[in-house]
């Protein structure tokens, strides 16, 4: 359901697409897609890779630099997808910062990867989970991140999982009490 409406986003834009154009060309009812994506929205939203990512985070060795075990999960996992699952990523990133719907409900998508990212930042650094130093490197690492999505928006040769890698190599080291 997803692939069709991602496609279908991309030929007729997010907002003109409806809901039962995205159930027919995926020969499903409009309750189906319901179902399983409460929200048009939720089409471009959902992605599986995320719990990944943050698996190998919580697997990195304790006292690794935070922003390096970010960056060898990232690349970990983002290595490991086909081109074309890369490009889809892609392709999302785009249609997240050129429709208004998408973009306005950009920071409020990034609140659970934010306390999932400082979690984990303070659990490696022995810090209570609301640490105020590990909610600060999250929110920069969720910043390098919208750089990145910007990024690849402006640019499309740009790779994405490159751009997060040298990113994050700039801040590594940023917060050394939280190693």
């Amino acid at each position: 359901i997803q692939q069709h409406a991602l496609r279908l986003f991309a030929e007729h834009g997010f907002e003109p697409t409806t809901v039962s154009q995205i159930a027919a060309a995926a020969e499903v009812s409009e309750s189906t897609v319901f179902r399983y994506f409460p929200t048009k929205e939720e089409l471009v939203w959902w992605d599986d890779l995320d719990p990944e990512i943050f698996a190998v985070l919580r697997a990195q060795p304790v006292g690794t630099d935070p922003v390096r075990a970010l960056r060898t999960a990232l690349h970990d996992v983002l290595s490991r997808q086909p081109p074309q699952v890369r490009a889809a990523l892609h392709d999302r990133v785009r249609l997240v910062l050129s429709a208004a719907p998408l973009r306005a409900t950009l920071l409020d998508r990034f609140r659970e990867p934010l306390r999932l990212i400082a979690a984990a930042v303070a659990e490696g650094a022995g810090r209570p989970a609301d640490d105020a130093g590990a909610r600060a490197l999250a929110a920069a690492l969720v910043g390098v991140g919208l750089s990145a999505m910007f990024a690849v928006a402006d640019d499309p040769d740009a790779d994405l999982a490159v751009l997060l890698d040298t990113l994050l190599a700039q801040l590594e080291g940023a917060f050394p009490g939280l190693h």
